[in-house]
């Protein structure tokens, strides 16, 4: 589907559920506050539509700003900072569908993205496999030198966080990207630049020149980039240059995609960096706002008295005043009534991770 729309995510939130989805606070924010919590939304897939609801956990919208910076937005309080320097929005961020609006819809399955979940769980079953202690990885200190070490050690595809989305672009546009940073790029790390070795276990910058068919690609693999003094700088550009399939001194040493093992883009990028490289977007969903003036309350019958985690004591209307009446010796022996345990009753809660 169009490049930019939202991208299909797996999963429920604590406020999300059937027939409703959730989106970033951050892309609210970005589309002019147009989608708000309780909005209904017409989605071409799984259902007729969904309730939107706001779920910070999701990866938030990607924009260019009017310097020419690209950056991806994940909160609220960063997207109204940035709310009035938005140029273009490049990607509207995740969407959130559980997997029952496809099983009560009777929808099949589309491709899910890699996701950090799933890359936790092969790391885990990886780890296990060679007796080896599991690597505790925090996401948000997770570097792209870390992050192709982990890879190239246990053999597991490259993290999600430095994966990006090649599957948009072609095996013509990866070949001039890979040539270009080759040939004009540069190597920065702390306050020197230098075109040939350095350290490739500290974090280190990308500096490119600025040209319009260049940035044009790294806006569609939706690579965050500042753009100052004609020039454009991608942080900590480890993931990115292995997978273009250059060495630490952007040395080129490939020079035709041209083989039956490759496909695609991803086939490409997967064979140069030696590091097996997943989809980030596979599944992109289109939408459009619902009609306000034609929804009507949605009631139960008969109508509750509050949603309160009182379990079947209440009755079919939740009733709290017959919750109260209620006992765990009534329950255990109806001829006997311990006034001690008179209202307190046994619920089921969740754990929040």
């Amino acid at each position: 589907f169009r490049k930019g729309g939202f991208r299909l995510r797996y999963g429920r939130a604590r406020n999300t559920g059937f027939a409703s989805a959730g989106i970033n606070p951050a892309t609210m924010v970005v589309l002019g506050e147009f989608l708000a919590p309780g909005t209904q939304l017409k989605m071409e897939r799984p259902g007729k539509a969904a309730g939107i609801s706001s779920v910070d956990s999701i990866e938030g919208p990607t924009v260019k700003l009017y310097n020419g910076s690209v950056v991806r937005i994940d909160a609220h309080d960063a997207a109204l900072k940035h709310k009035n320097d938005i140029d273009e929005i490049l990607d509207l961020g995740e969407i959130l569908v559980n997997y029952g609006d496809f099983l009560g819809n009777n929808h099949p399955l589309i491709p899910s993205p890699y996701v950090h979940e799933w890359w936790a769980q092969d790391l885990e079953e990886r780890a296990m496999s060679l007796h080896e202690p599991v690597p505790s990885v925090d996401v948000n200190e997770l570097t792209a030198s870390a992050a192709l070490d982990l890879s190239q050690h246990f053999k597991i595809p490259l993290h999600p966080k430095f994966t990006y989305l090649w599957h948009d672009i072609t095996l013509k546009q990866l070949t001039h990207l890979a040539e270009f940073v080759s040939q004009t790029g540069q190597i920065s790390q702390g306050d020197s630049t230098v075109e040939a070795a350095h350290d490739c276990n500290a974090p280190f910058d990308l500096i490119l020149p600025c040209d319009p068919k260049t940035k044009e690609l790294l806006e569609a693999l939706l690579v965050p980039h500042a753009v100052t003094d004609d020039k454009m700088i991608i942080k900590d550009a480890a993931a990115f240059i292995k997978s273009l399939g250059l060495t630490d001194s952007l040395g080129k040493e490939w020079f035709s995609l041209k083989s039956p093992r490759i496909k695609s883009t991803i086939d490409a990028v997967t064979l140069l960096s030696e590091i097996e490289i997943r989809k980030r977007a596979p599944s992109r969903i289109r939408g459009r706002m619902g009609r306000p003036e034609k929804s009507h309350a949605r009631e139960m019958k008969p109508p509750p008295h509050v949603l309160f985690p009182i379990g079947n004591t209440g009755g079919r209307d939740r009733s709290l005043r017959r919750a109260a009446g209620s006992t765990k010796a009534a329950a255990e022996s109806a001829s006997e009534i311990d006034a001690h345990y008179l209202g307190i009753i046994d619920v089921d809660v969740g754990v929040r991770r």
